[in-house]
């Protein structure tokens, strides 16, 4: 049976303007107005756009932002999520953590082209000890993929390979190696004497559970709502587990990014 090809769905809506800045950067435009600035694909933006500003995919289990405060962008990426939550509650103090450097300077880009303000963005990964180094793999081609754990990419590519052919999906995931510092989120919600987190939005590209390991237990209950990406089976029972122990009512579901194994564990307390 073929994959079906979310890029050729009816409704995914496409950028209207990629325009070349220089440095390796763009400024997209779309039918709706919203811009953002990318040093990616143009293809991986326009995805990433319609599962969070048009399928709001991360927010499918949840109560509208409106009423919330604190919100935590865990794999902030070029801060697409970030910008979501802004335009939906313009109060919201966001907390954007992003791990390689390239793509942290367009995240402080597009919060920049969109005059944020009470977002505290930081070049650094969040996972399971802190201060620690860790090693990625960057993929310069497709920036929003970089992982920790590139095993998690091998079905990825497969599923890549018969939408856009080998050529292109080799291009896609020519890789680089960084290093980034690593921050536990509970060394976070220390460091800034963070009270409550109306919202957790965990997308690490493989080390998800290593994230929700570096919360302490007791810090969980300061949590109400979180939307978690995962990539197998397996990680997505390890989460499902966490999760339901700690006292949290879950829900999942797949996205555009379905064809490629990946799906959205929501968990919620009252």
């Amino acid at each position: 049976m073929s994959i079906k090809n979310p890029f050729e769905s009816p409704d995914f809506l496409k950028s209207i303007e990629a325009k070349d800045i220089g440095s390796g950067l763009k400024l997209l435009t779309f039918r709706d107005g919203f811009q953002c600035y990318t040093h990616t694909s143009t293809l991986e933006t326009e995805l990433i756009y319609n599962e969070v500003f048009l399928k709001k995919e991360y927010l499918s289990h949840s109560p509208p932002l409106q009423g919330m405060h604190t919100l935590v962008d865990v794999g902030a990426n070029i801060g697409m999520f970030t910008l979501l939550a802004k335009r939906e509650n313009p109060n919201l103090t966001v907390y954007s953590f992003e791990p390689m450097v390239e793509t942290y300077e367009v995240l402080l880009r597009n919060i920049g082209l969109h005059n944020l303000r009470d977002v505290i963005a930081q070049n650094v990964a969040i996972g399971a000890s802190d201060g620690i180094e860790r090693t990625f793999t960057y993929y310069p081609n497709l920036a929003g993929n970089t992982t920790a754990t590139p095993a998690y990419k091998e079905y990825e590519k497969r599923v890549m390979i018969e939408l856009i052919g080998k050529e292109r999906t080799d291009r896609a995931f020519i890789s680089e190696t960084r290093r980034a510092k690593v921050r536990t989120l509970s060394a976070i919600i220390r460091e800034y004497q963070i009270s409550s987190i109306d919202f957790l939005k965990v997308d690490t590209e493989g080390d998800e559970l290593l994230v929700l390991n570096g919360i302490h237990d007791e810090d969980f209950s300061i949590i109400r709502h979180i939307a978690v990406e995962v990539h197998s089976d397996l990680l997505y029972e390890e989460v499902k587990d966490k999760l339901s122990r700690l006292g949290y009512t879950l829900s999942f579901d797949r996205g555009l990014s379905g064809c490629a194994g990946v799906g959205n564990l929501h968990a919620n307390r009252d």
